[in-house]
């Protein structure tokens, strides 16, 4: 209610501001996002693209704001240019290789990271079939990483000794153990835990090899789809661990960062911990950085767009030209799928109404729409809302059982009096605060006329 007031108090000075700025706008026929008019509109829209089968619910990895518990679009970021220089730890982990017939015992992979946080969540690791990788000896340990980032991963760590090349392919399907193993390693099924070949694995930085959350990243979550790999749930809608970390459930993942670096310094996972300066989203609300998160939302395929979005811009007369190829060209080329949803009060509500289990979804395009649709069953033409009466506890004036306490003989009688009003008119539904007073309150009317109190938490004070 505070947002609806403040809006509908400062709505005006906006023609002052307007004109002040010359700002060519029609203030007079002006839309708000919270009127119902620019809702309807919203749902037309909906309803045309999901017509032509452009919407879909799914589950899949996008920008979350935990500040706010709601997904954020890529557009969003990129519309206000949102990315912050932010300082990182860049760590480099240590992954051992269970036992197997190609590589010495004890032998560990190194893979690289800036989101330490993440670790207790890796359900695999990726390597590039064009990348060439190297069996080293350093300190007396054997690591695996790629050839051309070897000098990089050792600088400051010692001599090293390459005891062999090798090719990704005798990297593929060799088992490890995590360096947090208690919390999914062999409780989650066979295809956890292994390497496996992604295009996305590089060799320009890091140690030519990738560290695998599912529910972290987006090409992640995608080669988990593909091979079977389990996709966690290890991060609340605040940003907190879940019962899946169980020794550090509800740590923040900000937090976490230095909490997993000293645990890996601990079980000596950690080879190397450095710091990275690099650009991170922000979200354009509440100013908090952006986590990438594994959310069930719904989204505009944007895929099947791409070639008419592409055609479109080349008849679009860019300035400065070199936008067109540039930018915006390589922005819709680059373009997940459209995250719409969001969790939030003001919003323009999705027109979709669906049975328990999904099978079956109606979506409609307008107000008038849905009071057909629902003319059969009946609409609310009346609210009556009636206060409760005065309790025991507020007549002698002890508050500590007020949610407990009766009402007094005076406004039992006023409840039969009610009654007497209410009876005469058409009431359906009966719904009460479960405080005492208030079910007292409304219970002659029920029984009167036969109706279940219904109680909802929601109406305590």
């Amino acid at each position: 209610d505070g947002c609806y007031e403040y809006t509908q108090s400062t709505s005006a000075e906006w023609d002052w501001y307007i004109d002040k700025i010359g700002r060519w706008v029609d203030m007079d026929h002006a839309y708000r996002t919270m009127d119902q008019d620019y809702m309807e509109s919203v749902m037309w829209v909906f309803s045309q693209l999901w017509n032509k089968g452009l919407i879909y619910e799914g589950k899949r990895v996008s920008l979350y704001s935990w500040k706010l518990s709601t997904p954020i679009s890529n557009f969003e970021v990129a519309m206000d240019d949102t990315y912050q220089e932010v300082n990182d730890p860049a760590i480099t982990v240590k992954f051992q290789l269970e036992k197997n017939d190609k590589f010495p015992e004890e032998t560990q992979i190194l893979a690289w990271t800036t989101t330490p946080w993440t670790i207790p969540a890796n359900m695999a690791l990726a390597v590039g079939a064009d990348i060439d990788y190297i069996l080293v000896e350093n300190n007396s340990e054997g690591y695996i990483v790629a050839k051309n980032r070897a000098e990089t991963v050792f600088k400051w760590k010692g001599e090293y000794m390459i005891i062999r090349e090798l090719k990704w392919s005798e990297l593929v399907g060799l088992g490890y153990i995590p360096p947090f193993p208690e919390y999914f390693h062999g409780k989650m099924g066979e295809k956890n835990h292994h390497v496996y070949a992604a295009d996305f694995a590089t060799d320009t930085d890091g140690t030519g090899i990738v560290h695998i959350a599912p529910e972290f990243g987006d090409v992640d979550f995608w080669l988990a789809k593909e091979k079977g790999i389990t996709v966690t749930e290890a991060l609340d809608n605040e940003g907190k661990y879940t019962a899946q970390i169980a020794d550090h459930l509800g740590l923040h993942y900000l937090d976490a960062n230095k909490v997993n670096i000293e645990r890996m310094k601990a079980n000596n996972t950690l080879f190397k911990n450095e710091w990275v300066t690099h650009r991170v989203p922000f979200c354009p609300r509440s100013g908090t950085p952006l986590v990438q998160k594994a959310q069930k939302s719904w989204f505009i395929d944007i895929q099947s767009q791409k070639e008419k979005l592409i055609e479109a811009n080349e008849q679009i007369n860019w300035f400065p030209e070199y936008l067109k190829e540039g930018r915006f060209k390589k922005g819709i080329e680059s373009a997940p799928d459209w995250c719409i949803s969001r969790t939030r009060f003001w919003w323009a509500p999705m027109p979709v109404w669906m049975n328990p289990d999904g099978s079956e979804k109606l979506v409609v395009a307008s107000r008038e729409e849905i009071f057909e649709l629902n003319k059969p069953y009946g609409q609310l033409t009346k609210l009556i809302i009636t206060r409760h009466g005065e309790s025991v506890a507020n007549v002698e004036k002890h508050y500590d059982d007020v949610g407990d306490s009766p009402l007094s003989d005076l406004w039992k009688k006023q409840a039969e009096e009610l009654k007497e009003i209410l009876k005469k008119q058409k009431v359906d539904v009966i719904i009460s605060s479960p405080f005492l007073r208030a079910i007292q309150t409304v219970e002659p009317i029920a029984k009167e006329l036969g109706i279940d109190i219904i109680t909802m938490p929601e109406l305590r004070e």
